[in-house]
Order: C-alpha cells, then structure tokens, then sequence
C-alpha cells in the first residue's frame, strides 16, 4: 500500500455545507443548527475524501489507501467510519440521502456539496470555488509571510507572460474565426471532441466488451487472463484500478446494463451450450433467461427506458440473414416477435439503444462491409446512416441522442470518427487502434476498447505431432495469405510498417519485402492467378472499393475495376485472365464476370447468380465455381464455370474459415467452450458430401473468420494465428461541440 497523503491544510480551513449540515474539518464538527457531532480524525478524513468528487463511487481499496497509507489496520475500519459518519448525518443504508454503499465496491457521497467561505467572511455565504479541489499536492503549512512577498514577486514575470500569450492567442483565433466562411464556422462548431484519455485497465491478458452505466462511472468488461483462456466479467471503477469479479467461474461474453445499474445481461457458454443471463451486482445471483444456438455469435442491448425489453441478435455459424429479435419480462423473459423492415437476407447485428429508448442502432452486414442503420424501438421502416461498406467494430449513442461514435476501417484503419444524425458528416475523433466505443447515457463519458494485440503467419504440418512455425515473425498484425504454385512465396497482408499492405515472405530465404503502398486504404483478399505470375487484391477507403492487379515480373499495379458499392473478393477465371468477383449492387449481393480489355481494364457483366464468396474448385474432372450463398443460409452453391449450369448445392461446413482444394472443402473446426483445446482440420468432398478428418491442432490460436491456405505439396496449412494479445480498455471525455444544447 503507498504512502497515505498527508493532511491538506487548505482542506480543514475550508468549511462544507452538506445537505442540510455545516461541516468543520479543522474542528471534526458536523452542525445542524445548534446540535453539533464531533467526528474522529479518520472518519472526516474519509468524508473529505467521498467530497472531493461528489456523486463519484470511491472504492474501499481506494480509501484505505489515502487515509491510512501504510498503517496496518484491518478493511473493516472503512465500514467503521461510514457508521460514524451516517450516525452523524442522522443517514440510513436502506434510503440514504448523504452516503451511498455501493454493495461490494464502495461509497459514493449523494448529497449536494458547497464550500463555505473561511470565519471572518459573510456568515455562510458560498463561493465559486468547487466543493473541493481534487489536489494531490504534499505541501505542508503555509510558508511564513516573506516567502509568499518572494514567491508573488518570481510569480509576476510568468503572469504578466501569460496575460500576453493569452492576448495573442484571442487574438489569432479571432483573426481565424473571421477568414473562415459561414459554413466553416458552423462546421467548426459541430465537431465533437475527446479529452483526458487514459487507459483505465493494466492487468495481463486481455480486456474487452466495455460498458459503462448510466452514469459514467462504472464499467463492466471481460477479461481473458492469458490466450486462449476463457473470458470473465469484471466491474471497475472509471476512477479506481481495482477489478471485482462478478459471475465468478461463468464463461462471459458482451455484458450490458440494467436501468439502474443493479443488474447485467451477458452471453454464457459451456461445452456445447449457450445462454443469455443476468446477474445481480449485489448478490451475484445469476439466472438465464434465454438459451442460443451452439457456437453462435451473440450481441444485447438492455432498453435505457424500459427495463422489461432486452434487444439481442444471434448469428449462427455458415448463417448469413439473421434478425434482430426482443425479450419481454412478463411474469419471466420470453422471446417476442419484432416486425420491421427487412430486405434481402443480410445480417442484422449489434442492436444499440438510443438514451431515450425510443431508436435502435444496428449494423446490417458481415464485416468488412457493414453499414450502421436506423429503426423505431417499435419496428417498422429502417433508415441507413452510413455509407462506409467497412468492417465496423462497434458503436454506441451520444447521451443526448444526436449522434453516433463508431468504430470503422474505412479510412485504412480501425478508428472512432463520430456522426451526427442531422447531417449525417462523419469526423475522426484521432483515436486509433480503438474499437468497440461506449457512451454512458447520462453523462459524456466513453470507454473503448485499445487493440494491442500481435498475430503472424504459421505454417502448420498436417502430420500428427506436427510443430507450427511462425513465419516472418513482427510486432504487427499479419492476415490473409496467398502462396505461388511452386510453394516458394507467401503474398500475405500485413500493418507491420503501420498501414495493412501487401507483403511477400521468400520462404528459400525468409527474406520479406512490401510490394504495395495505398495510402489510408485497406488492402484485403490476395489472390494468386494461376500461373503465380499475377495477383488480385482488394483495397477500400472512404467507401471505395476497388480491384487492383499486382505483377511480380516488373513489380507494377494496376486497378482493373472500381465499384461504388461493396466488393467482397475476386480470383482468376481459368483461362488466367478473366476474372470472377462478388459485389453489392444497393440490393443484393451478386457474382460479375470481367473480361478484360487490351489494356488491362474490366468489361464487367452482372450474373444471375448471387454470392458472397466465390472460389474455384474441380468436380467431376469440371472446372466449377463455389458460391457461398447469401440467400440460403448455410449453403454452397456448385456451378460450372464454363456455362454456369447448376451442378449441386451442398451445406457449408463453417462460415468463412474455409477453402477450395481440388474436388474438396477444407474447413479448421475450433474447439467450443469447456472443450479440449484442440483444432481439427476436416474435409468435405464436393461429390458427394462425406466429410473426413485430416489433422489435428493442440493449442492454435487462428485470427478468426480469416481463410487459411493449403501448400500445394498438401502437406502443410498457413494460416494467421494470434501470438499475443494485451488490449486495454481506455476512458475518455467527449465535449460537446460549441452551441450543442
């Protein structure tokens, strides 16, 4: 335990009105009228502590700290002085209206705090100073008299400094704000902005899924200890470190709160099983009220106005529509149908409460082309807010219902940018790496989450007893690969210069080299031609998405195909020129085949055919295009690519971690909660369906929904794999902008 501060001088000569009382530090007085209590020495000073930020919980670790520093005293004694304190106040635990007992945590002081000028001033009259000035300084009394003449006299030159800075600096802002125009002013005056970012968590492993509770001074999260361990909730103060389980021993998933902050909502799992419950804050009683499918994706939002009404959405494995769905208490939660609009059969996921409860957020789409969208509490017609077709990592509502922050690549890389709902402008708040934002619903306060985790290509033997190896091992976060036909280079995506391009790893001599440079892009889906001489790849910003063209034998690119709309991935025809690509086209996602002109460029035709992922395999001795389907929830549709006669439909095995090998799908089966921690590698044949199982994995830690790459001696996978992972979660202010209500 540290040092306990020392007494604040200028503390116990400030005299506090409390509610109805008239506190006295320097004489341990409390007064009401003419009755006066005096208090010991530790219980005042625990009461100046709790009024240094009044309506802020203070926990116990936190006042045994500043109080009693490091004499050795049992934790009781903080109950002790609480005790002394409400006897004083004439205060109850049951109803309190001073101090608040926050159950297992701490104590927040609930009464209206004023400082009173010093005895000698108009009696009782309040000052402009806050109640209490949150210093941290260790001075001691006040200096004699010539001290504070020196002091005042060195003080004068920097005042006088500083009045001239500050006149210079008014002056150019004036001179500033009159060269901008009308609407640059007006622009400028609605920008949101973040202050006193810190990071609030320090444990090792990994922290995720913050929020925080309607006030802004409690957070919930869960914490995985190490890599591969299972994820735990946690509750914290915004302004204390000390973490208290909750729901101890429960695999814990996307926690969200109550009205009023007494109970929390989370996804439990175990083995095989799934289920949404609720646990209490004050007792850790815990019971489910919902059970979801096996390996299913699940987010929840608990209505801020009504606390009977949880919105949730599940997406399930090889499943592509999916909507939003209610739970309603009623004697017990039951699930209750919820009519809006729908269109095609995307995804609807992310359900967030608007403050007032009145609008939900969510986000239709499977990352990386998502977009945010709007619908009434009551169902009915949707509304689109963004136009990013980006991979979006969450969001959450301002506390006055304005607008949004939310986190998205769309500019090259993860960031929080917010967007006003009048104007729909998006701005970049300039917080990086950050995703999964939350916004308390009564007051500027966010939290999110600091990514700081480190994957790198593996090689992994398809023997048994097989050691991966790390391949071209950095500090960045390396993805997507693609290998040429003889098996000697790896083309992967990768930030480890600090934005996501293509990079190539010589495996005769490890040697890697960058071979693109798309400023505030993201480069994305590699794709080798045939002849290993090409390669296809992906690249968005701002919206964008284009088709671009690598050529190793003079190290040029061209862009072959822009699209204004979405595109998800391309490879090569079999003819090696050709190109096959799946694209959004404002309704549905469809399959287009591009022929390409004398100088490169697509002559681009829309197919009949939907997809959201094509890829080329062998059936029957026939060349054959592999549509994963997004109108048939887990379907593979099998055509042939020389006429696009429908050959057969097949399920598919597992949503995007899979590929095409020769007359086959390869899929990495991952082990479920409570399970051993072993990956399998399964093939399914596309002839007739049996499925078959080709290695095993101890301990792998695949970058998830990322497709693997199958050497072409079969005798080895490479596939990212996540080496380390210490993200934190941060605590910010947001302010308002200027002439916002």
């Amino acid at each position: 335990m540290s040092e306990a501060n020392p007494d604040r001088s200028r503390d116990y000569k400030r005299q506090l009105r409390l509610g109805d009382f008239r506190v006295d530090p320097g004489a341990l007085v409390v007064q009401a009228g003419d009755q006066a209590i005096r208090l010991k020495p530790k219980a005042m000073a625990v009461l100046l502590e709790l009024a240094r930020q009044p309506g802020i919980t203070v926990t116990r670790e936190e006042l045994l700290d500043r109080v009693w520093g490091n004499t050795f005293i049992t934790p009781g004694v903080v109950g002790h002085a609480i005790t002394a304190l409400r006897r004083a106040f004439g205060d109850t635990l049951e109803r309190p209206a001073y101090i608040e007992t926050i159950p297992r945590i701490g104590y927040r002081l609930i009464a209206t705090v004023e400082a009173l000028d010093p005895p000698g001033n108009a009696a009782g009259d309040a000052v402009a100073s806050p109640p209490l000035a949150a210093d941290t300084s260790e001075s001691g009394p006040a200096s004699p008299q010539t001290a504070n003449d020196a002091a005042r006299l060195r003080r004068r030159p920097l005042l006088l400094a500083a009045i001239a800075l500050a006149g210079i600096g008014t002056f150019v802002l004036l001179w500033w704000q009159a060269r901008q125009t009308p609407d640059e002013r007006a622009l400028t005056e609605r920008v949101l902005t973040v202050a006193d970012v810190r990071r609030i968590t320090f444990a090792t492993g990994s922290e995720n899924n913050p929020r925080l509770n309607a006030a802004g001074d409690w957070l919930v999260y869960t914490r995985a200890a190490q890599l591969g361990a299972k994820p735990e909730l946690f509750l914290q103060s915004v302004y204390g470190t000390q973490a208290n389980p909750l729901a101890e021993g429960d695999h814990a998933e996307r926690p969200a709160w109550s009205p009023d902050g007494r109970r929390i909502a989370y996804v439990w799992r175990d083995k095989d099983q799934c289920e949404i419950r609720i646990a209490n804050v004050d007792d850790d009683s815990r019971q489910t009220v919902q059970r979801c499918p096996k390996g299913s994706i699940v987010y929840l939002d608990w209505n801020p106005a009504d606390a009977k009404i949880i919105a949730y959405s599940v997406m399930e494995p090889g499943e592509n529509g999916r909507r939003l769905q209610l739970l309603i208490e009623q004697g017990g939660w039951r699930p209750k149908a919820f009519d809006y609009q729908r269109t095609g059969n995307g995804a609807d996921l992310y359900p967030r409460y608007s403050p007032d409860g009145r609008t939900i957020a969510f986000r239709r789409g499977g990352n990386p082309t998502s977009d945010i969208y709007l619908l009434p509490a009551a169902g009915g017609s949707i509304t689109r807010l963004t136009q990013v077709r980006a991979t979006i990592s969450g969001f959450d509502w301002l506390p006055d219902g304005s607008g949004l922050v939310f986190s998205s690549d769309h500019e090259g890389k993860q960031e929080l940018y917010s967007i006003a709902l009048s104007d729909r402008v998006i701005k970049p708040l300039g917080l990086t790496d950050a995703s999964s934002p939350d916004i308390a619903s009564r007051d500027w306060h966010m939290t999110y989450q600091m990514e700081n985790w480190q994957s790198s290509l593996a090689e992994v033997p398809l023997r048994d007893g097989g050691t991966a190896r790390l391949l071209a091992p950095s500090s960045g976060r390396d993805r997507r690969a693609a290998v040429t036909p003889d098996g000697q280079r790896i083309v992967f995506v990768s930030d480890r210069d600090g934005s996501m391009q293509l990079w190539s790893l010589d495996r005769a001599t490890g040697r890697t080299e960058r071979l693109t440079q798309h400023r505030g892009a993201q480069v994305d889906a590699p794709a080798m031609s045939p002849d290993g001489r090409r390669m296809l790849y992906v690249t968005r910003s701002r919206g964008r998405h284009e088709l671009w063209e690598y050529r190793f034998e003079d190290e040029s690119q061209q862009r072959i195909q822009v699209t204004p709309a979405s595109m998800r991935n391309a490879i090569y025809a079999r003819d090696g020129r050709s190109v096959w690509y799946v694209s959004w086209q404002g309704t549905h996602w469809a399959l287009y085949r591009c022929a390409r002109n004398p100088d490169g460029q697509c002559a681009s035709t829309e197919t009949a055919l939907s997809a959201l992922r094509v890829e080329r395999g062998r059936v029957d001795g026939m060349d054959a295009l592999l549509l994963s389907s997004p109108q048939t929830d887990g379907q593979l549709e099998i055509v042939a690519e020389s006429n696009l006669r429908p050959l057969r439909r097949m399920p598919l095995p597992i949503g995007g971690v899979w590929t095409a090998v020769d007359d086959a799908i390869w899929y990495l089966r991952l082990p479920e909660s409570g399970e051993a921690d072993v990956s399998t590698l399964r093939a399914v044949s596309l002839r007739d369906g049996t499925t078959r199982t080709i290695a095993s994995f101890p301990r792998l830690r695949p970058l998830g929904y990322t497709p693997f790459v199958v050497m072409p001696d079969r005798k080895s996978i490479i596939l990212p794999t996540v080496t380390a992972n210490s993200t934190d979660i941060a605590f910010a202010r947001l302010v308002k902008p200027r002439g916002a209500p």
